[in-house]
């Protein structure tokens, strides 16, 4: 269980790494449309930016989807591992065989207390929280306008917001 949710926090990340822009395109069409900015635009001009920001949404997605990446078992069982700041890959030690299976009880004994030691990690092992690398990606924090803006135009719409977003849709031709 602890394995998968690994698994999990990886493909979060792989998934929010890739669908960022996704999302950002998504958010910034519905600040302005929140805003009411597509009504203050003739029709033209407004059927013009429903086209431009469908052809970002689009382009951004069939470029990006790709990149998404469903972890692999071994993966997951690295990330467990770091996360869990523990040493020595105990999830990989007890998977491991011995290498030379002669009757020496010197190698035995020391198989076996390794073994003991990747056992009691097992239970300090803790799966970590995804972490969306957001900062190497946007560095120049365009993520925080682009909310900003979302905040403003939620707030600009008021009760409206539903009857604006809706009309975002549809120019006036």
């Amino acid at each position: 269980a602890r394995i998968s949710l690994a698994r999990l926090a990886l493909l979060w990340e792989s998934l929010w790494r890739a669908l960022w822009p996704v999302v950002m395109v998504t958010a910034l069409f519905t600040a302005l449309s929140l805003a009411g900015f597509w009504q203050a635009i003739g029709g033209y001009w407004h059927l013009a930016g429903l086209l431009v920001f469908a052809a970002l949404l689009l382009g951004s997605s069939y470029r990006r989807l790709p990149l998404v990446q469903m972890p692999s078992r071994e993966e997951g069982r690295r990330r467990l591992e770091t996360d869990s700041g523990i040493d020595h890959r105990p999830l990989q030690s007890l998977e491991d065989n011995l290498a030379n299976a002669r009757e020496d009880n010197a190698t035995r004994y020391l198989w076996q207390l390794s073994r003991k030691r990747a056992l009691a990690a097992l239970s300090r092992l803790r799966p970590g929280w995804p972490r969306p690398g957001l900062a190497e990606r946007d560095p120049r924090g365009i993520r925080f306008a682009v909310a900003l803006l979302l905040v403003v135009g939620l707030m600009a719409a008021g009760s409206n917001a539903p009857e604006r977003f809706a009309l975002a849709f549809v120019p006036d031709l």
